[in-house]
């Protein structure tokens, strides 16, 4: 009973294992994220002096007794972040900013706490040279399967303020600048980083919403891009996200039986790098095997201009013979479709497409199966990339045919090559090929462009390699920076 009971933990473990493997992998690189800072550091500044400051107050001690000050209309005029560093570290991302410059300006009005109760009020220019800054963001994932980033942390040190008071008795009050700045600087970094951490949430939020989780391909079928586990960090290289990949009958969505192969996470140094299974491929042609739109049926009514012979059996005497001899003067149709889903195999040489047919002749009047054919084929499938959707063609076609059945006894099938060959090249090709080339988005960001992609074929998978430009969708980050 014990060791029946360790089996069963085994089997538990290794069926939870191969579960969890991803069909599809994205990795994005330690050079992606150093474009990135320079993209989202303007953004930031742009925004920052945005900032609604609330006005400040308080009171202290002074040779004239107690004083109450109140600071009004803080504006952040200019703020420079020239060093920004991005570093992947276990569980996120750190952003460090230092040797940064600020200027702020503001108006200033104080009042004696008693009697006489003499008052002043100027402006005054607050200016900075060693802003430093820190963000720590934790990657992980929602329940719904989509990567999140939430601050774990925020830290803004202004450095030391220089206080320059103007208006009114502003000579004196510059005297006590010391003590007023470490008030203002207290107050303005309290209120950045405030703000600053429900800021970059909600943006991160708002963006990752435009990565698709499940896409629909057409009515009939989808693909699910859903996380199967945290996104995975190499320190200082890489974070890699972890998808399902796997295409779905809508209407009765199956899973592909077959598992997917372990793959890398990175083959190279290009900012974004796609690891896509065999199992993606062959969960397509599954879902779209389902739906049954892989044959077609050829009518004595809808004959296609490209076919030589009209369906009748009359007009195949010199073909087959012992198909006029059986069924004389009798019409027909002629059916070509998939026995089973197609099968992608990937290796170093490319993609090649198997397909187990088959080609049914039946005889109308009769209502009788004249014969079936076993189609046996082969395909090189050329791949490309356009608009972050991968598209495919086929080449290289070849075919072989067996006899299945019959009812009007043996026959030779060399007068049937031709007859084969219109078929597959004008009906099975073009069905194959407009469920190759639909295009299948790759789950990528709005705004995101591949740049210069690169293909790579390996034993049960492939990879393309890309590095990326973004353009920010009608403002789409922008809009996302909110600090009022």
């Amino acid at each position: 009973m014990q060791k029946l009971i360790l089996l069963i933990i085994l089997i538990g473990i290794i069926t939870t294992e191969e579960a969890s493997l991803p069909g599809f992998k994205i990795s994005l690189t330690k050079p992606l994220f150093d474009e990135a800072i320079k993209i989202l550091v303007p953004l930031a500044i742009k925004d920052l002096q945005n900032m609604n400051i609330p006005d400040i107050d308080g009171d202290f001690d002074s040779p004239i007794g107690k004083i109450e000050y109140q600071f009004t209309s803080i504006k952040l005029n200019s703020i420079s972040l020239s060093n920004a560093k991005l570093s992947l570290v276990s569980g996120g991302i750190s952003i460090s900013i230092s040797g940064g410059s600020a200027s702020l300006s503001a108006n200033w009005h104080w009042k004696e706490k008693s009697w006489p109760h003499v008052s002043d009020s100027g402006s005054v220019d607050i200016d900075t040279s060693s802003v430093s800054a820190s963000v720590s963001l934790a990657i992980g994932s929602d329940s719904n399967g989509r990567p999140t980033i939430v601050t774990s942390s925020i830290s803004l040190d202004l450095g030391s303020l220089n206080v320059h008071f103007h208006g009114g008795d502003s000579w004196l009050y510059n005297l006590f600048s010391g003590e007023i700045s470490d008030k203002i600087k207290s107050s303005v970094e309290s209120e950045v980083n405030s703000k600053v951490k429900p800021m970059i949430d909600q943006a991160a939020e708002k963006f990752l919403s435009t990565v698709p989780l499940v896409e629909p391909i057409d009515s009939n079928v989808e693909i699910d891009y859903r996380l199967v586990s945290t996104p995975e960090i190499e320190a200082g290289k890489d974070i890699m996200c972890p998808l399902k990949g796997e295409f779905y009958y809508i209407p009765h969505p199956h899973e592909y039986p077959i598992a997917p192969v372990t793959m890398p996470s990175t083959i190279n140094t290009e900012m974004g790098q796609f690891f896509i299974s065999e199992f993606v491929f062959n969960s397509l042609a599954f879902s779209y095997y389902q739906t049954g739109m892989l044959s077609a049926t050829v009518t004595p009514q809808n004959v296609p201009s490209w076919f030589p012979f009209k369906l009748n059996t009359t007009a195949w005497k010199d073909l087959i013979p012992q198909l006029f001899n059986t069924y004389p003067g009798q019409t027909m149709n002629a059916s070509i479709g998939v026995n089973s889903a197609p099968v992608c195999s990937i290796s170093s040489s490319g993609i090649l497409l198997q397909i187990d047919g088959f080609l049914r002749v039946n005889v109308i009047q009769s209502s009788k199966m004249a014969f079936i054919l076993n189609l046996f084929a082969n395909a090189q499938i050329s791949m490309n990339i356009s608009d972050a959707k991968i598209y495919g063609n086929f080449n290289n076609l070849t075919t072989k045919m067996t006899l299945n059945a019959s009812t009007i006894g043996q026959f030779s099938l060399d007068s049937l090559d031709q007859i084969l060959d219109l078929m597959t090249q004008n009906v099975l090709v073009p069905l194959l090929n407009e469920l190759f080339q639909k295009g299948y988005p790759l789950p990528v960001v709005d705004g995101a462009q591949l740049v210069e992609p690169h293909f790579y074929f390996y034993d049960k998978y492939m990879a393309i390699t890309s590095d990326f430009k973004y353009t920010p969708s009608n403002n789409k980050i922008q809009q996302n920076w909110n600090w009022n």
